[in-house]
């Protein structure tokens, strides 16, 4: 009698533990940021922001708009979490000497 109860318990035991570890992974989407930047004095500054977010991993699409002061680029959501990839463009726009005004997001 112990035996079985034993098994039964090892086996539910089991099947919690490997079900606690399963994760399922969001489903994928994509999504369109634009940021709204200022203190943009020279070309060479745009470009060097706009190169440097270009060559993120997970980034797609990047253009630095300069007439709007807009820097517009597409990322997935597994890459968004796995790459930190906002924390990144924030370090990279404020290392070339440029200001955040506003970031939008919207999904595609």
């Amino acid at each position: 009698m112990i035996r079985k109860t034993s098994i039964a318990f090892l086996a539910f035991f089991i099947m919690f533990v490997s079900s606690s570890f399963a994760q399922e992974t969001a489903p994928l989407r994509t999504f369109k940021f634009n940021i709204s930047i200022t203190s943009l004095k020279t070309e060479d500054q745009a470009k060097s922001i706009q190169e440097a977010v270009s060559k993120l991993p997970g980034v797609r699409q990047s253009e630095l708009i300069l007439i709007n002061y807009e820097l517009n680029f597409e990322v997935t959501n597994h890459d968004l979490d796995k790459n930190q990839i906002i924390d990144k463009v924030k370090q990279i726009i404020l290392e070339n000497g440029a200001e955040i005004v506003k970031i939008n997001r919207s999904e595609k």
